[in-house]
């Protein structure tokens, strides 16, 4: 029959685990302070989400269990002496602040974020994503320089991809211009947002001449291939570039064709920075320039940058752009452009 020594025994058992769970319990940042309890945190994390249908797709408790640590690693926290320093976090602009955030949850949660299907998500989550995109996008000199409107941009992606019924790591392929969906599912978005005067949305005005479709050679060294464009009255051969932006030209170059009226004037494009092949940035200014012939057929209002270097003269997108398709028949080393 147990008696009151056995009670004693037993607590004597019991204390130092009890003690134990509450030491286990409670969270020291890096500096020592003691700033709350795990189970308050837990509380906290859970109230945070309530409402967000995005983090629906996460077990709530081992969610909790993997924010904890990106939380304690801020330095904000992992400093602070006030013991009361969680109780004002927002959690959702911590967690959203942090870079690494994404990866780290999507490697603790044991969660494929990148398999999630979009629609999945539902109108609220997707609302929620669409706004971040365009948050993004609004900091991206690109879709500043095209003066595409990042939110009706990140709209029409996100419908595009619903529509597809494909996944969140779609929306990211989508943003790689060496991908497929680069091309047939961004590109068209980004020249939907562009305003209708808008450079470098692709008009069927901005193409001239008597061919829908036309076949031109270029001369070929070393895979660079070039191709003969007659500007301001005289041939000046450029290299076929698909990842420049713009195309670019001489200072000296640019100069004439001022001269020429082949520049026009009346459009006024702010200076903008380029990244170079070899690393360097340089800042350039922008013409629009009217007139550029290739072959039978004739391209106004393109983009043009010119630098003071003795350059070899680029075609970019913003000439290539302004036709529906183009290709490169390496063996037959020629370039076929297609109209709108």
């Amino acid at each position: 029959m147990p008696t009151l020594n056995h009670f004693y025994a037993l607590l004597a058992f019991l204390l130092p685990a009890i003690n134990m769970q509450a030491q286990d319990d409670i969270l020291t940042n890096r500096v020592g302070t003691k700033i709350g309890t795990r189970s308050a945190f837990n509380a906290k994390c859970h109230k945070a989400w309530t409402d967000e249908p995005m983090f629906a797709i996460f077990d709530r408790d081992r969610f909790c269990e993997c924010v904890l640590p990106i939380v304690l690693s801020t330095e904000a926290i992992a400093t602070a002496k006030n013991v009361n320093v969680l109780e004002n976090v927002d959690l959702g602009i911590l967690i959203m602040s942090n870079d690494d955030s994404f990866d780290h949850l999507t490697t603790c949660t044991e969660l494929n974020m990148n398999g999630i299907r979009l629609a999945s998500l539902g109108e609220e989550g997707l609302t929620e994503m669409r706004e971040q995109c365009a948050v993004q996008l609004r900091e991206e000199p690109t879709i500043q320089n095209a003066g595409a409107d990042p939110v009706k941009l990140c709209d029409c992606v996100f419908g595009a991809i619903v529509a597809r019924d494909l996944t969140i790591g779609d929306v990211y392929t989508a943003m790689d211009p060496n991908s497929p969906l680069y091309n047939e599912v961004f590109m068209p978005c980004a020249i939907e947002a562009m305003p209708a005067t808008s450079v470098y949305r692709p008009s069927p005005a901005d193409i001239s001449g008597p061919s829908e479709t036309i076949t031109v050679p270029v001369l070929t060294l070393s895979n660079v291939h070039k191709v003969k464009i007659r500007l301001g009255g005289a041939d000046q051969y450029f290299i076929i570039d698909s990842g420049a932006e713009d195309c670019f030209i001489s200072t000296k170059l640019a100069t004439e064709l001022e001269q020429s009226g082949a520049i026009d004037k009346s459009v006024i494009l702010d200076d903008r920075e380029y990244l170079l092949a070899d690393g360097t940035r340089i800042t350039c200014k922008r013409h629009v320039i009217n007139g550029m012939q290739i072959g039978p057929l004739t391209a106004d209002r393109v983009v043009a940058a010119s630098m003071d270097q003795n350059i070899q003269y680029l075609l970019g997108k913003s000439f290539l752009q302004k036709f529906k398709r183009w290709h490169i028949d390496e063996a037959a080393k020629t370039l076929t452009l297609e109209r709108h």
